[in-house]
């Protein structure tokens, strides 16, 4: 009983929060599409985009994409095919469409659900089409709100004076956005690191972060996290 009105307090403070405040996710600073907007003011296209003012939220993003989107006719081929990849990826911020994976009739798409979906999402993987949007595992979209959740993996390798090293990268993430107000968004990532006898410093990820100790002497790794509840609106 005691567990029962805990949960039910925690709904309504949920409830109440998303009624009583404006939310929008923030984009991280590392994004891309920062360098993107950042190049698109330089060559004159949106000079009043401030660079120094990162993050900025979602919808802040999408507002330059849309003021590019209408001069996307001047732009360079690349450009105009990084544009259309961003069109998509802010879909959410810009339109009212559901994801093109989902189909008219269904509110949810769970990836490995069916060898129809893998081979699709497979295709999209290694496809380099512009006008492919981000294929998630799992996703939820009903009109009002959104979840996605998505896996990650990386493996690159570097050279330096005959000298080979390589660096991975495994880790997840998801995201919520419940209606207009309220948004939240967690990652975790682990990074290993194979450390040659005569190149042993830090690939740029492990810069700033705090080594694992472990018996592997030419192996290095880390791991990151990060989780927040976007808050903005008038107190």
């Amino acid at each position: 009983m005691k567990k029962s009105r805990i949960n039910i307090i925690i709904l309504y403070l949920v409830i109440f929060a998303s009624f009583a405040f404006s939310m929008q996710l923030f984009v991280p600073v590392n994004d891309p599409v920062y360098d993107y907007l950042e190049r698109q003011a330089t060559r004159g296209y949106i000079p009043e985009f401030m660079n120094d003012s990162r993050p900025l939220q979602r919808d802040e993003i999408a507002s330059w994409l849309l003021i590019m989107q209408n001069k996307k006719n001047e732009l360079h081929r690349v450009d105009r095919e990084l544009l259309t990849n961003y069109i998509g990826e802010y879909r959410h911020e810009l339109t009212d469409n559901k994801h093109p994976a989902l189909a008219d009739t269904n509110d949810y798409r769970l990836g490995f659900s069916s060898w129809s979906n893998i081979k699709d999402d497979m295709h999209s993987l290694f496809s380099d089409r512009p006008i492919e949007e981000e294929k998630h595992i799992y996703l939820m979209e009903d009109g009002d709100n959104t979840l996605w959740i998505n896996a990650d993996f990386m493996v690159r390798g570097e050279g330096k004076n005959n000298i080979l090293r390589f660096v991975d990268r495994l880790g997840a993430e998801a995201a919520m956005q419940i209606g207009d107000h309220l948004s939240m968004f967690v990652d975790g990532y682990f990074f290993h690191q194979y450390l040659p006898d005569d190149w042993r410093e830090p690939v740029k990820e492990f810069k700033g972060n705090w080594f694992n100790d472990h018996e592997y002497e030419h192996f290095a790794t880390f791991d990151r996290s990060e989780a927040y509840v976007n808050v903005t609106g008038k107190f």
